[in-house]
């Protein structure tokens, strides 16, 4: 069984690279010249966003926390 130390070093691992395609998916809306664009960036930020919160890691420190808050 993983260690909440394991999770929580898997989360950091998986944040490194899913947080930056976040960043570079803010970065790209920012940018965006045209509706087109604008609707492309909003759906790159979307996935990235699912993509974070649906994490594995994130997932079970999440179940650890509302572990231990029952």
């Amino acid at each position: 069984m993983n260690t909440a130390a394991d999770r929580r070093a898997a989360w950091n691992a998986a944040w490194e690279e899913d947080g930056r395609a976040l960043k570079e998916s803010l970065r790209a809306l920012a940018g965006a010249e045209g509706p087109l664009a604008a609707a492309l960036g909003v759906a790159m930020l979307v996935a990235d966003v699912w993509r974070v919160v649906r994490h594995p890691a994130l997932r079970a420190l999440r179940a650890e926390r509302l572990a231990q808050g029952a």
